[in-house]
């Protein structure tokens, strides 16, 4: 004679094994990463307020990734400029303006981290950006960033702790 619970058991293997056999067996789809297309400085337009640097991505980012670009005067250990970055409504494009006038000579980081992620969460794609005039940043940068403590949308699963594009004001 069966037991009750040995019966419990025995049917709930058998609707498991009804459940995994009556699959459609189709694969599923993967979310391409976003990645970034294109990165426009206009050093002459950019050193006047007013004036604006943009990035522009293959697909929607998350929310809030505009904190993860900043400005430095020279490099990367150079005073960060103040800037106002906002998404588009699609959030495909981050627009970011000087608040004030740039030096014109001289030497400016437009910095993205390298953490920033797609809508979908997963990071977004920046290696065209080497294409583009940019170049990995590496290491650790210590301390708070733009307001934020270095990490999340600053630092990639390489080691990456950004995308840099200098340019000189004109």
């Amino acid at each position: 004679m069966t037991r009750p619970i040995a019966r419990f058991a025995w049917a709930a293997l058998a609707a498991l094994l009804v459940l995994a056999c009556s699959s459609d067996n189709t694969t599923p789809t993967t979310t391409a990463a976003t990645a970034l297309d294109a990165v426009a400085i206009d050093p002459a337009t950019a050193a006047h307020p007013g004036g604006t640097m943009t990035m522009e991505f293959n697909g929607a980012m998350m929310t809030g990734m505009e904190q993860y670009v900043d400005l430095h005067r020279g490099d990367t250990t150079g005073a960060q400029v103040p800037m106002t970055c906002t998404m588009s409504s699609d959030r495909t494009t981050i627009t970011c303006a000087p608040n004030a006038a740039l030096t014109p000579g001289a030497e400016y980081t437009l910095h993205m981290g390298a953490g920033m992620t797609g809508s979908s969460g997963t990071p977004i794609d920046m290696s065209a950006g080497m294409g583009m005039g940019g170049s990995w940043m590496t290491g650790g940068m210590g301390g708070s960033h733009n307001g934020a403590m270095m990490g999340g949308g600053w630092t990639d699963s390489a080691g990456h702790t950004g995308m840099l594009f200098p340019f000189t004001a004109s």
